[in-house]
């Protein structure tokens, strides 16, 4: 009954229409005003901005129709790799490029099957090989100076957003990323389903390297156009340093490639997500 009797009395009291209203104070305003711009310029750039996107993925350098090996046509003894077996040395298909001493003591030449540039020799004179031993890893190329291309190896679920002539950058293994930086490129060709291992060591030319390339998934190949430096210069290329390094950048190298994707707007990522 208290209560009553209190809230009873509380109504017979007139009304205070004499006392001023307060407003919010000016440090107030100004809060809600910071709060009202940060809401409209996140609203806009929601809207207007851009997020940058890039795929990652393990490559080599090559050349554009990938490498073949060179192997022995029988089994013995190599006496002889010739002036032909040697990295940068061109060879046309029938060339002689080693010897090799038969068990029955008959010396028979190894030729090449096909024409190219050899940009790896992996026997010595003296060692002991197989029927279909690889002698070497040669590039067909149609002529002496024929640019390099990069070879990607990127998932599948990474292939949607990428498209020819997107700008890539390449970290060169061997040649000291902080202190040359990238190599430049775009996007020349993207491949249009999943390799298995054998079509990667098919290209390359290489069990180990397709091993490597698909250990997580079959990957989708890109081929990654360098960009030429207008001064030639010891690789020719274009570096993100600008400094360039002081030696040629061989083929075979590996790489591991950056590839830019278009921007997408915050909003649109939100949705995605």
């Amino acid at each position: 009954m208290q209560y009553r009797r209190n809230a009873l009395a509380r109504l017979e009291q007139p009304e205070e229409l004499d006392v001023p209203v307060r407003y919010a104070r000016s440090g107030g305003w100004i809060a809600l005003g910071a709060l009202a711009v940060t809401l409209l310029a996140g609203g806009g750039w929601a809207f207007a901005g851009t997020l940058s996107r890039t795929v990652m993925g393990p490559g080599i350098l090559t050349h554009a129709h990938g490498s073949f090996a060179l192997t022995s046509t029988t089994a013995g003894q190599l006496v002889s790799t010739g002036d032909n077996l040697v990295v940068g040395r061109t060879v046309s298909a029938g060339d002689v490029v080693a010897q090799v001493v038969t068990p029955d003591q008959d010396l028979v030449d190894v030729r090449a099957a096909a024409s190219g540039v050899i940009t790896s020799v992996a026997v010595r004179n003296g060692q002991v090989v197989t029927t279909d031993t690889s002698l070497a890893i040669a590039e067909p190329v149609s002529a002496a100076d024929e640019p390099l291309v990069a070879a990607l190896y990127l998932p599948p679920g990474d292939i949607d957003g990428i498209a020819v002539g997107q700008q890539v950058d390449l970290t060169v293994a061997n040649a000291a990323p902080p202190k040359y930086g990238h190599v430049r490129g775009t996007v020349a060709s993207i491949g249009k389903a999943p390799e298995s291992r054998a079509q990667v060591a098919a290209f390359l030319a290489d069990e180990d390297l397709a091993e490597r390339f698909t250990q997580t998934t079959q990957p989708v190949q890109v081929l990654v156009k360098l960009t030429p430096a207008k001064s030639r210069g010891r690789t020719g290329l274009v570096w993100s340093n600008g400094a360039k390094p002081p030696f040629r950048i061989p083929s075979r190298s590996l790489v591991t490639g950056s590839v830019h994707l278009a921007g997408l707007h915050p909003v649109d990522w939100f949705r995605s997500n």
